[in-house]
């Protein structure tokens, strides 16, 4: 019966969703085609899950400005002597903009010359991904233009 193991099967994905069809436990895995389909009506849409996830990493996020530091982009993307000297500054401001909406021009810099290099990302000691934080900080800015 579709959904007989519901509860286990939210366990197991780590979100509550609703099956309909053939597919009724984790061993089954999602499979669509003949002798198989699903109909997974999520609680969370992409942009909560995404907004979920930044959360958590601005939570856990120290300030300490690590990724400021080992970034190759901050010279090139424009960020003054002062801010690189400054880089708890820098990352406060890309977390102001990921919060609030504002963040300052240091942040904003930042965040537009990223390169991906993935250095911030070795750099964190507390598993936050400034590369992923930067990119959802370059979305809120489109956004907010």
């Amino acid at each position: 019966m579709p959904g007989a193991n519901l509860e286990k099967d939210r366990r197991a994905f780590g979100r509550d969703f609703v099956l309909h069809g053939l597919v009724t436990s984790p061993s089954q895995g999602l499979q669509s085609g003949a002798g198989g389909y699903y109909d997974m009506a999520m609680t969370d849409t992409f942009e909560s899950a995404l907004q979920g996830r930044v959360d958590e990493m601005l939570d856990a996020c120290t300030r300490c400005g690590k990724c400021v530091e080992v970034c190759p982009a901050a010279e090139p993307a424009g960020l003054g002597r002062q801010a690189r000297e400054n880089p708890a500054v820098v990352i406060g401001g890309v977390i102001d903009i990921l919060r609030h909406g504002e963040g300052s021009e240091a942040a904003r810099k930042w965040a537009e010359g990223c390169l991906l290099s993935g250095e911030c990302i070795k750099a964190c000691d507390y598993g936050v991904n400034p590369r992923f934080l930067l990119s959802m900080a370059r979305v809120a800015m489109a956004q907010a233009k």
